[in-house]
């Protein structure tokens, strides 16, 4: 519950841990939680073309790509 960066939870939905993200995505304020349907627990290596586009549209919203900077904030 402290965390306060922006935060993805990317899973398979055929591994094990898969239902215990539910519960994880609630403890963390704004946690963003995406399925890899079919996919086990290694979903980044079993649908990589997934987890890149789920992760760069994660990072694209909240400003996270090397050279960009969240609003309100300054390039350093």
């Amino acid at each position: 519950s402290g965390i306060g960066c922006p935060t993805i939870i990317l899973t398979g939905s055929e591994d094990n841990s898969h239902p215990r993200s539910f519960a994880l995505q609630e403890r963390i304020p704004n946690c963003e939680l995406k399925t890899l349907p079919g996919a086990g627990h290694a979903c980044q290596l079993e649908q990589p073309w997934l987890f890149d586009r789920f992760m760069i549209e994660f990072m694209e919203r909240h400003g996270l790509f090397p050279g960009e900077t969240l609003p309100g904030r300054t390039a350093r």
